[in-house]
């Protein structure tokens, strides 16, 4: 192996590490460590067509996440479009791009209140 694929592999390690950035997640029923950032702005949407009560409309939360994990620990292939389960929730891949051996995942979910 090149000296410099040997230096990816290492930053690999060192960025999925649970240690320093990475957390334990349980993404389609595997548990393993990922980067999970949720610094997104989440927006929140009226339905004005809803039952209002005490003046207060439902509103719908998007929750919108992105996950790097190592793209060696997926038991699947995961593409656009596909629903998928992150900590026993569930999201839809909005975007997938694979970048030196990580995985990098755009989910988008929906709360209310």
């Amino acid at each position: 192996m090149s000296e410099f694929k040997e230096c990816l592999k290492n930053d690999l390690d060192i960025f999925i590490n649970y240690n320093e950035f990475a957390e334990e997640c349980e993404l389609q029923g595997k548990k393993l460590f990922a980067v999970l950032d949720d610094d997104t702005m989440q927006k929140a949407t009226f339905d004005k067509s809803s039952d209002v009560y005490d003046g207060v409309y439902d509103a719908v939360y998007t929750k919108k996440y992105t996950l790097y994990v190592k793209t060696k620990d997926l038991e699947e292939r995961i593409v656009e479009g596909m629903d998928v389960e992150l900590n026993s929730n569930s999201y839809n891949v909005k975007n997938v791009e694979e970048d030196m051996g990580i995985t990098i995942l755009s989910l988008e979910g929906f709360n209310t209140c």
